[in-house]
């Protein structure tokens, strides 16, 4: 059974809690429509289903400051599978760190289908950033490529 709130709103409820007590009902009044509306706005982009046109988008939204946002983007690309592995296989070479570790890791949970993706995950698994080479590393084991080829190719690199 899903719980009726989630730890989030349970914080906001909280915090309107303690708005009531410093700063009356008038604050709680205020506030409650902006917390709620955020929420109901977060619960509809989160059940949105992506098509292949929203890949550079999405590839794009991994590099977000907002975590919110940056989640949901790999949520939708891990649902595209093997269609997103070409975008993400190029987003391995972004300049941002925090794009290259997320393509890895939705490389990773895509599976088998990221074969492809083996050259450039051997590439990021010599990247100077930790997070992206453990991710890389990683992502090689779950997509369950054999390690003397990667051996083979990572030398031929």
């Amino acid at each position: 059974m899903k719980p009726k709130f989630s730890l989030s709103r349970r914080i906001d409820l909280c915090v309107l809690l303690l708005l009531v007590t410093l700063g009356g009902a008038a604050t709680c009044w205020l506030l409650w429509p902006i917390a709620e509306g955020y929420w109901n706005d977060l619960d509809a982009r989160r059940n949105e289903t992506a098509s292949t046109s929203d890949i550079p988008n999405l590839v794009t939204d991994l590099g977000n400051i907002s975590v919110p946002d940056a989640t949901r983007a790999m949520e939708q690309l891990v649902s595209l599978g093997g269609a997103a592995v070409p975008a993400l296989a190029t987003a391995l070479g972004d300049s941002d760190p925090a794009v290259r570790w997320r393509a890895a890791l939705i490389l990773g949970r895509i599976g088998a289908n990221a074969q492809s993706a083996i050259p450039q995950l051997l590439i990021a698994a010599r990247d100077p950033d930790t997070r992206v080479r453990a991710d890389a590393i990683w992502t090689i084991g779950r997509i369950g490529a054999d390690p003397s080829e990667c051996f083979r190719r990572s030398n031929q690199h």
